[in-house]
């Protein structure tokens, strides 16, 4: 048996142009599709990011009122009011004002 030996097939300086263009234009589409793709990806992760922001938020604030609550309770008693009407620099009847100088 003998072979035949085919001469390979050049390709014409047009064909080769149009295979590169070709090459060229399919990597565009696909990193156009894959941004496409990844789009709502991004989206979604940023709407991560705003609820774990406000969920600090919210924590901190929750916090802060449990501290107003407790100073409230604690205003609420009769001691309570006398300390803060005192702090604020009301006197009792018949208290003196005292002045020091240095």
């Amino acid at each position: 048996m003998t072979q035949s030996k085919k001469a390979p097939v050049k390709q014409s300086k047009w064909e080769t142009f149009f295979l590169v263009t070709a090459l060229v234009c399919a990597c565009f589409v696909l990193c156009a599709a894959g941004i496409w793709a990844g789009r709502p990806h991004m989206h979604a992760k940023t709407l991560e990011l705003r609820n774990q922001e406000i969920e600090r938020t919210l924590i901190a604030e929750r916090r802060r009122l449990d501290k107003l609550e407790r100073k409230a309770a604690a205003i609420d008693s009769d001691q309570g009011k006398e300390t803060e009407a005192r702090n604020i620099g009301f006197a009792r009847k018949g208290d003196v004002p005292l002045i020091l100088s240095r």
